[in-house]
Parts: C-alpha cells; structure tokens; sequence
C-alpha cells in the first residue's frame, strides 16, 4: 500500500501570504484542485514504477 498526502493548494509547501480568511473564502477550490490533481500524482508515480 501507498499513501499519498500532497500539499494542497494554499498549504504547506504551496502557501503564499494567503491568510485564514482568504484560506476559507477557496476552500471548496482547494479540494476540487486536490481532486483533479490525483490523476497526475497517480500517472508520475506509476510511470516510476
């Protein structure tokens, strides 16, 4: 099994100077953005076996 915990949009690695306000008014986005990045992250790893 793999797991597979990438940073969000907005989080992590990937924030800019976003505050808690602007993190909640997109937070639906952030998810759909995680969502249609799965296939993405899938492909790479199965391309490196």
């Amino acid at each position: 099994m793999r797991v597979i915990l990438p940073d969000a949009p907005m989080h992590g690695e990937r924030s800019g100077n976003e505050s808690e306000t602007e993190q909640a008014i997109y937070f639906w986005d952030t998810v759909r953005g995680n969502i249609d990045e799965l296939p993405l992250l899938r492909d790479a790893l199965d391309a490196e076996g």
